[in-house]
C-alpha cells in the first residue's frame, strides 16, 4: 500500500490554494455540555483539509465571519490554543544481510521514516507526545503514516498505517486506531461509548461476503472485528463512520485495515451519550465550511468546552 506525505506550506498560500481548488470544484471525565450560546470573542476554530493539507480558521461562532487564518490544525485545548501536528522522524532499522548471518544483536544500520502525532500549546514550549514514532529496531524497511480523521467536541480521532518488512516472504501492513481527549491530551477508550449497533455489523458483513464471499470461504457474523470509527460531516450532519473488517488471506484481500483483513466502512448519525452534546455544529463554522464546498471539514472546537 502506498503511503502518501501531507505537503506542508505557508499558511497564507495554502489558505488561498485551498479556497480557490473548492470554488472550483464548487474511563474518562464526563463531556461537558455545549453551550447554548458562545461569545463571539472567544471564536470557532475550524479545520479544513484537502488532498493531504490542512488549514484552520478563526471564526465568530455565530456569523461566520473569518477572524484569523493558520496552516495546520487548530484546535481550542485544555491547555489553550494548541496545534495538532504530525511530524516525521527517523527510526532506526536492521539489515536482512545481518539477519541472514545470524549477527546478534542485529546492529541498527539504517534508518527509515515513521511518523508521530503531538499537540503544541501555543503558549508552551513544548508538545506532548499523543502518537508515538515507531522504535528503533522494529524492521528492516518501514513506511508509516498518522492520519488526524476528525474532531468532535474534546475528542480527537487518529489512526496509523505503517508499512514494515522484517526479512521474510512479504512484509505486511498494520492499522491502528487512537482517540484524544483535548481536556488532558490523554488516550481515552472511546468504544464503550460509541459501541455500534447490531444493524450496521450486519450491513458490513453482508457487504463483505458479497463482495468476497469466495475468497472468504465460511465465516461467521462473529469473525467480524471493529477497526475504527471517526467523526464526519455530510451534508450538513453529522454522524460516526464505522470501519469493520474480516480476516482473509494476504493475497485475496483489500489490506482495508491492514494485511490480512477485508474491511467496509458504515456510517450512521446515532452519536451515543458521549458525543451527543457536540452533535451540532457552531453556526459560524458551518457556514464557513458550506460556503467552501471543496473543503472536506475536520472539526470545530470552542474554548467554552474547556
Amino acid at each position: 500500500m502506498h503511503l502518501a506525505r501531507a505537503l506542508w506550506l505557508p499558511a497564507s498560500w495554502l489558505l488561498a490554494s485551498l479556497l480557490i481548488l473548492s470554488c472550483a470544484s464548487r474511563s474518562a471525565p464526563a463531556p461537558a455540555s455545549a453551550p447554548a450560546t458562545v461569545a463571539s470573542q472567544d471564536g470557532a476554530w475550524v479545520w479544513v483539509q484537502q488532498a493531504g493539507r490542512f488549514a484552520s480558521a478563526l471564526v465568530d461562532p455565530e456569523s461566520g465571519r473569518v477572524i484569523r487564518e493558520r496552516e495546520g490544525i487548530w484546535v481550542h485545548s485544555g491547555f489553550g490554543l494548541a496545534q495538532l501536528r504530525v511530524r516525521e522522524v527517523q527510526s532506526r532499522t536492521f539489515e536482512c544481510a545481518d539477519v541472514e548471518a545470524g549477527v546478534e544483536p542485529l546492529p541498527l544500520r539504517g534508518t527509515s521514516p515513521t511518523q508521530l502525532l503531538e499537540l503544541c500549546p501555543e503558549r508552551e514550549s513544548g508538545c506532548r507526545t499523543l502518537v508515538p514514532p515507531i522504535p528503533d529496531g522494529a524492521a528492516a524497511e518501514l513506511g508509516d503514516q498518522v492520519l488526524v480523521k476528525g474532531t468532535l467536541g474534546p475528542f480527537v480521532f487518529a489512526q496509523r498505517w505503517t508499512e514494515h518488512y522484517g526479512c521474510g516472504a512479504h512484509g505486511a501492513v498494520e492499522a491502528s486506531a487512537f482517540v484524544f481527549d483535548l481536556r488532558d491530551g490523554r488516550s481515552f477508550d472511546v468504544l464503550p461509548h460509541v459501541a455500534p449497533a447490531e444493524a450496521l455489523r450486519q450491513v458490513a458483513f453482508e457487504e463483505l461476503q458479497h463482495r468476497w464471499g469466495a475468497e472468504l470461504g465460511a465465516v461467521e457474523l462473529d469473525a467480524l472485528t471493529l477497526g475504527a470509527v471517526w467523526p464526519e460531516l455530510e451534508e450538513g450532519h453529522m454522524g460516526l463512520r464505522y470501519l469493520f473488517a474480516l480476516p482473509s488471506c494476504y493475497a485475496c484481500g483489500d489490506a482495508g485495515w491492514g494485511s490480512y483483513t477485508v474491511a467496509h466502512d458504515v456510517r450512521t448519525e446515532t452519536l451515543g451519550a458521549l458525543l451527543e452534546p457536540y452533535r451540532a455544529i457552531p453556526p459560524g463554522a458551518l457556514s464557513y465550511v458550506t460556503q467552501h464546498p471543496g473543503l472536506v471539514f475536520g472539526g470545530a472546537t470552542l474554548a467554552a468546552w474547556f
